[in-house]
C-alpha cells in the first residue's frame, strides 16, 4: 500500500507532536513541513524539511499534496488557516495517536488532532481542527466547537458543552452538565461548577462542602 502524502502545516512544538501521530498512524508519508517563520526555513523538524510559508504551500503544493494536518496550538491561527485551507479546497485531515481510546460513535470533526492516552467517550461530538492533547479525557454525550484547545490532562465530565474558541487549560475540570461559552479560557487546575458566560477567563478552585469533614457522602468516618 503507498502511503498518501500529507503536509504539517506549522513548525514549532505543537508540530512535533502532530509529526509524531502522524508517523504513527502509518498510513501518510510527510512530503515537508511549512511554517510562516523565516527564520524556519530551510531548517528541519523531526528530520522534516520547512518548505516555506502558508502562501507557498497553498499556491505550489495543492497538486503534490492535497491533504494536510495543522499543527499548531493558537485557536485563531489555527482556525483562519483552517477556512482559508476549507476555500482551496484541501483536505484537512484528522490524526489520531494510537493510544487514544475514541468510542466509535464519535462524532470528529475533520482536522481535528488527538493525541496520545486521550479518552473519549461514546456520544460525543467534536467539532472540526479541535485539539485534545496528551491524556486528557471527555467523557459521555460531550459537544465541543470549533478550534476548541483541550490541554492536557483535562477532565470533562459528561455532557458539557465547550463553545468555539475556547481553551480548557492544563489538569482542569468541567463537572457534568455544564456549558463553557464561546472564546473562554479556563486556567490550568480551574475546577469549573457553573456555566460560564462568552470572552471570559476563569481561574481558580471553586469547591464546595458537601459533607461534614471527616466523614464520606454516606456519612460514615474516614
Amino acid at each position: 500500500m503507498t502511503a498518501v502524502p500529507l503536509a504539517i502545516l506549522g513548525a514549532g512544538g505543537h508540530a512535533k507532536v502532530v509529526i509524531d501521530i502522524v508517523e504513527r498512524m502509518g498510513v501518510y508519508r510527510i512530503a515537508g513541513v511549512f511554517d510562516d517563520d523565516p527564520a524556519k526555513w530551510g531548517t528541519q523538524v523531526l528530520g522534516y524539511e520547512v518548505l516555506g510559508g502558508m502562501d507557498e504551500f497553498l499556491l505550489h503544493w495543492r497538486s503534490r499534496c492535497p491533504q494536510v494536518v495543522i499543527g499548531i496550538g493558537g485557536n485563531r491561527v489555527r482556525q483562519k488557516l483552517y477556512r482559508r485551507l476549507s476555500e482551496g479546497a484541501f483536505l484537512v485531515t484528522t490524526a489520531i495517536h494510537p493510544t487514544a481510546a475514541v468510542a466509535r460513535d464519535v462524532e470528529m470533526g475533520e482536522g481535528t488532532v488527538v493525541m496520545a492516552q486521550v479518552a473519549v467517550n461514546p456520544g460525543c461530538r467534536i467539532g472540526p481542527c479541535a485539539v485534545l492533547n496528551t491524556s486528557a479525557s471527555v467523557d459521555h454525550d460531550c459537544v465541543l466547537g470549533e478550534c476548541v484547545f483541550i490541554a492536557p490532562g483535562a477532565r470533562l465530565c459528561g455532557n458539557v458543552r465547550v463553545g468555539d474558541l475556547s481553551f480548557i487549560g492544563t489538569g482542569a475540570s468541567i463537572i457534568p452538565g455544564r456549558t463553557i461559552g464561546r472564546n473562554v479560557t479556563v486556567g490550568a487546575g480551574t475546577v469549573v461548577i457553573t456555566d460560564i458566560p462568552d470572552d471570559v477567563t476563569v481561574v481558580g478552585m471553586r469547591a464546595r462542602v458537601v459533607t461534614p469533614a471527616g466523614r464520606t457522602p454516606g456519612g460514615e468516618k474516614r
